[in-house]
């Protein structure tokens, strides 16, 4: 049977996103086309009410309340909201019942009054799991598209993680933990879809170390055989030079820092589980040619070269790649006691503070991206990059939050992970779990990978 929601769908679509406009050049139009969607939207439930019977059942239907949802508070206290009516949403978009009743929480209306960063990332991942997915398994990488790719939904695992920390309920990551095997390919590894695809080694990667901080915060045998078993496919990805490539069956194979970096730190993470020498071993040799093929003599890292090393260094910086490569230097300094690991580990943190505290730089990054970043950089000692990280994340909640969708797609130059595509469920991932770590005792925040 099809909801009275459901054949709304093809008018309660959004619009098209266009290219983000940085605030100080406001769009006057954007007003009279919500007011005329909100039209189409209002005479489209009418029409379908009256082709279904009366208009009488229809009034009652789109203005009738669901039972309310109930909420626990992080501080203990519970909180409830009604689910918006049909007419609700229709005419206001309302936020998702719990998004509204962790509001309840603060005792506010607006999510812009949220003042704990715990609150703002319940917020933020409440409306994450609804608006992009109806649910914690069935997300899609933007609006609009069919389902998620593994890189993205392995950072909303991340998420998940983050905010399972804060609440003590593990419901929603273990559910994307069972919905992960739909990825899982029958050689090794996770394919980018669950409809298969040649295997990302980075992608994997990044899936290994959301089981692994899932092993730290909540050790369970699965979390930690999993991540194992993601290690070994890498190892498959290796070069007989030292390298690990980025894709494979890849047309022009290359090295990248975004391969390297995480999976490094996984095999750290595995090392300090398990003892394993082997994971140590293989550890360093990575990060050796890492550093050969890739850093640049400021400390930052570039992005990628050919495999065949007879190309230049691409020295774009992303974010990323400057985390998880000082977050590596930090898990070998802390297994051997190599101060030289601590001293590269520093060095790049402070020139990643440096570069993106210059203009607009980390404004603009991808969100995921600059969360790795700083994920990382929190946990180097004698380096401090909370600063810059509240700043970044204070402006995301004041500036580009819709507070209709709670999501932070408004208008506000800020980057995306695919700006042509528009808003991503990567970027609501990233700045949700950096609200949860905003939030995080900070002695805690060696379980973090």
């Amino acid at each position: 049977m099809i909801s009275p929601l459901q054949g709304l769908a093809p008018f309660v679509q959004a619009r098209p996103p266009k290219p983000p406009a940085p605030p100080s050049q406001p769009e006057p139009t954007d007003q009279v086309q919500l007011t005329r969607s909100k039209k189409v939207r209002l005479y489209a439930a009418m029409g379908l009410a009256m082709t279904a019977g009366s208009l009488v059942p229809a009034v009652a239907a789109v203005t009738a309340h669901p039972s309310p949802v109930v909420y626990q508070c992080l501080n203990g206290q519970v909180s409830e909201a009604h689910s918006p009516s049909l007419l609700d949403q229709i005419l206001h978009h309302t936020q998702a019942p719990k998004a509204r009743a962790v509001m309840a929480c603060e005792g506010v209306s607006q999510p812009a009054q949220l003042q704990q960063p715990a609150n703002r990332a319940a917020f933020a991942w409440e409306s994450l799991i609804v608006r992009l997915g109806n649910g914690p398994t069935t997300l899609n990488d933007h609006v609009g598209s069919n389902g998620a790719t593994a890189w993205p939904y392995g950072q909303a695992m991340v998420a998940a993680l983050d905010q399972a920390k804060l609440s003590g309920d593990y419901t929603q990551f273990n559910q994307m933990v069972d919905h992960l095997e739909s990825y899982r390919n029958a050689q090794g590894g996770y394919n980018p879809t669950t409809h298969g695809g040649d295997r990302y080694y980075d992608d994997n990667a990044w899936i290994g170390l959301a089981l692994m901080q899932a092993y730290h915060q909540n050790p369970q045998p699965q979390y930690l055989e999993k991540a194992e078993s993601v290690a070994q496919f890498l190892r498959t990805g290796m070069t007989h030079d030292g390298g690990l490539l980025w894709k494979e069956k890849a047309a022009r194979p290359t090295y990248n820092t975004c391969a390297f970096g995480p999976s490094i730190e996984l095999f750290m993470h595995l090392y300090q589980a398990t003892g394993h020498v082997q994971d140590l071993s293989t550890a360093r040799q990575l990060d050796q040619f890492m550093d050969a093929q890739l850093r640049l003599p400021n400390g930052l890292y570039g992005d990628n070269r050919a495999a065949d090393l007879k190309s230049p260094l691409d020295p774009h910086i992303y974010a990323y790649n400057q985390g998880t490569p000082a977050g590596a230097k930090l898990l070998l300094y802390e297994a051997t006691g190599d101060t030289q690991y601590l001293q590269d580990a520093q060095q790049t943190a402070r020139a990643a503070l440096s570069y993106y505290a210059q203009g607009e730089r980390l404004w603009q990054e991808a969100p995921a991206f600059s969360a790795i970043m700083f994920r990382n950089l929190l946990q180097v000692p004698g380096v401090d990059a909370r600063p810059l990280m509240n700043q970044y994340l204070e402006r995301n909640w004041q500036q580009a939050l819709n507070p209709e969708s709670g999501l932070f797609e408004q208008k506000a130059g800020q980057g995306s992970y695919d700006r042509p595509k528009g808003f991503q469920m990567i970027d609501q991932a990233g700045l949700t779990q950096l609200y949860a770590l905003q939030a995080w005792n900070p002695s805690e925040l060696g379980q973090v990978t």
